[in-house]
């Protein structure tokens, strides 16, 4: 099933992540794709609140992850940055998403091939200055 939503403002970004994550499972894994500044991380803020974690949340763009404890753990990992894949399995990668926690994976298509099946796909386009078009597909 695919699902767009057209959000007008970050208040409705944040609104749809929380809604989108009130059926997210334990095990979860969500790619999230979009170009620089699409609302990516503004989306995973939304999830986190959602999912009870009471700490900022940002773009762990240098540290390549960050872990968050909520009524379920949330890993959210930025591979902007990433130079190879096994940059991301030194650091434990592959227990990440094979565990009980809700796994947000923004610029997947870095590391494409080992992204798991089955995940959720969220496309996050940039409209204009604050309007974004959000689209989210299960992929089976």
């Amino acid at each position: 099933m695919v699902r767009t939503k057209i959000c007008n403002n970050l208040q409705e970004t944040y609104e749809y992540a929380r809604d989108f994550a009130m059926q997210l499972a334990p095990g979860t894994v969500v790619a999230l794709y979009g170009g620089l500044g699409a609302g990516k991380t503004a989306f995973t803020q939304g999830v986190a609140l959602a999912l009870g974690v009471e700490e900022p949340v940002t773009s762990p763009t240098y540290a390549l992850w960050q872990t968050y404890q909520g009524d379920l753990v949330l890993h959210h990992f930025d591979l902007y940055r990433l130079d190879t894949p096994q940059q991301v399995f030194s650091i434990g990668f592959e227990d990440a998403i094979n565990s009980d926690a809700v796994t947000l994976i923004e610029w997947p298509e870095r590391l494409e091939d080992y992204i798991p099946v089955p995940r959720v796909e969220v496309y996050i386009d940039r409209i204009d200055e604050e309007k974004r078009s959000i689209c989210i597909q299960e992929i089976l």
